[in-house]
């Protein structure tokens, strides 16, 4: 059995927990033969991640816990959590640390990725998620091979498949933006991902919280999606369709620059033009041109991209198999 064990310290964002909780998801998937001790600061986030099920070799403890515990020889450690190296130091064995930062696309973080060096006892390696080369790249999705839309709304008929379904995961001061011209829409459904925003209208559906890989399967079966956060807008690009992506505005203005530096990832001006002005400007009149933008060909391309050349988990087991 090869023990691992998983750090997350996040106090706001669900969605890196959720990157972490589908890494380890994934390393399970790839090796049963595996134990995996996930340290986190949330047991009932952890519960509804989870279903409330107990998960093959995956077990909650807290980070109070940490230095209680012997360590696993392999650690991964999630956005910029502070590691205690005396603690890891009282240790004989040695021990594979891998240090996750978040999702970045600005091009110095190809030179940090896969930096490693050595703190005694403890070796450790820098690992940049992102869709730029030379990176850890991104976790790939298998999606249902038999998704539909009646897949989710089997008592439905026929005029609600046949209408153009639209996902909105966005921020709370995004969506009072757009709303009113969402409510006016009488051509396209829309699936409001967040219960802080109930609206009773017939083009609108409130959508339960949904588990991870089904909820990245609804966004396959839509026509356009409508997201925030690097997770959701990664699995946006790897769903085939026109997606929308509501960038978090960081205090030092990183986010502008997140979206000029995209720019080599991009290749239709049209498209440029939208997520920017959408993000920095006008999201209401944008979000227009977004829905009415038709080159489906561009975000093809962009999904067959990504499939072929940047599966993380493959780089991380590399890593973790390191001797």
């Amino acid at each position: 059995m090869q023990n691992i064990d998983i750090y997350v310290d996040v106090i706001d964002n669900f969605w890196d927990m959720w990157f972490a909780f589908n890494i380890a998801k994934n390393l399970i998937k790839n090796d049963e033969n595996r134990f995996i001790r996930f340290f986190w600061n949330d047991k009932e986030l952890f519960l509804k991640l989870s279903w409330n099920k107990d998960i093959l070799n995956i077990k909650y403890f807290d980070l109070t816990e940490i230095n209680a515990l012997k360590p696993s020889e392999i650690i991964l450690n999630f956005f910029d959590r502070k590691i205690d190296y005396d603690f890891l130091n009282k240790f004989e064995f040695n021990i594979n640390l891998i240090i996750f930062w978040y999702f970045w696309i600005h091009n110095w973080i190809q030179s940090l990725h896969n930096t490693f060096y050595e703190q005694k006892n403890v070796s450790v390696t820098h690992f940049i998620p992102s869709v730029l080369e030379n990176t850890g790249w991104i976790i790939l999705q298998d999606f249902w091979k038999n998704i539909t839309k009646k897949s989710f709304f089997p008592w439905k008929n026929d005029d609600f498949y046949q209408k153009n379904w639209i996902s909105v995961f966005v921020y709370p001061e995004t969506f009072e933006i757009i709303k009113d011209l969402i409510l006016k829409d009488r051509e396209n459904l829309y699936f409001i991902f967040d219960d802080r925003n109930k609206l009773s209208w017939e083009n609108i559906i409130q959508m339960p919280f949904l588990e991870i890989d089904e909820y990245y399967n609804f966004l396959k079966v839509c026509q356009k999606n409508i997201v925030r956060g690097e997770n959701s807008f990664i699995k946006a690009i790897l769903a085939w369709k026109p997606y929308l992506w509501d960038i978090y505005k960081e205090p030092n203005n990183q986010h502008i620059y997140k979206i000029d530096e995209f720019w080599d990832f991009l290749w239709d001006d049209n498209y440029k033009e939208i997520l920017k002005i959408f993000n920095l400007k006008d999201k209401k009149s944008w979000l227009e041109k977004f829905l009415s933008f038709k080159n489906n060909d561009f975000f093809e391309n962009k999904s067959k991209y990504i499939l072929k050349n940047c599966d993380l988990m493959k780089n991380l087991e590399k890593l973790i198999q390191k001797k």
